[in-house]
């Protein structure tokens, strides 16, 4: 049933993104950042959670400049969580990709987004610590919500991005310490984009 409402919701996305086709241009770039993630759910009393620092690397195509616009992007992310006590990580690596529908004010060298959307995270490598199993699923939903803001610096667009990723679906199903568990990740990022 998940699986069915985030395609209804990329459909969504592609009917939004031809809807704007008529205004021409848009932004291809790429954006590095940090991710700060936990969990939500239950880690059986054992542990002391803890946010995880990542890594996050984005790249971006913005189709169309006017107040509505729509990014599709393609990217790897970094989440997971850690434990107080031990000071042991456990980190999921995500190759994503996501779609967003943007709603911003134009002005002259300064453009301010908000932006709601979908992304699908597939779990490429997992750091947990020694003796410890968790069994990862493959595929993680996200609802994506946040805001950015692109400034024109000589025709180069310098963009600043901040967005929170709820995790839609159980990340792991059994393990020796966690289950049922959802991922939640605050990513802060800046990056180019170049208008064509």
């Amino acid at each position: 049933m998940r699986v069915i409402r985030g395609s209804l919701l990329l459909i969504s996305i592609a009917l939004v993104a031809s809807a704007t086709s008529v205004q021409a241009g848009g932004i291809l770039g790429a954006r590095l950042g940090t991710s700060i993630s936990n969990i939500s759910g239950d880690v059986g009393g054992t542990i002391d959670l803890a946010n995880q620092n990542g890594f996050t690397s984005t790249a971006f195509l913005q189709m169309g400049d006017g107040m509505v616009s729509v990014q599709p992007e393609v990217g790897y992310v970094q989440k997971g969580f850690k434990d107080k006590i031990s000071a042991t990580s456990f980190q999921f690596n995500y190759a994503e990709v996501a779609g967003l529908v943007k709603v911003g004010v134009p002005a002259a060298g300064f453009h301010p987004h908000v932006f709601g959307g979908v992304g699908a995270d597939f779990n490429v490598s997992n750091v947990v610590p020694t003796g410890t199993t968790v069994d990862v699923k493959n595929l993680d939903w996200n609802a994506i919500f946040g805001g950015d803001v692109m400034m024109n610096m000589m025709g180069l667009n310098v963009v600043a991005d901040g967005r929170y990723a709820m995790g839609l679906n159980d990340v792991t199903s059994a393990g020796s310490v966690t289950s049922d568990i959802k991922n939640r990740a605050w990513m802060i990022s800046a990056g180019v984009g170049f208008k064509f």
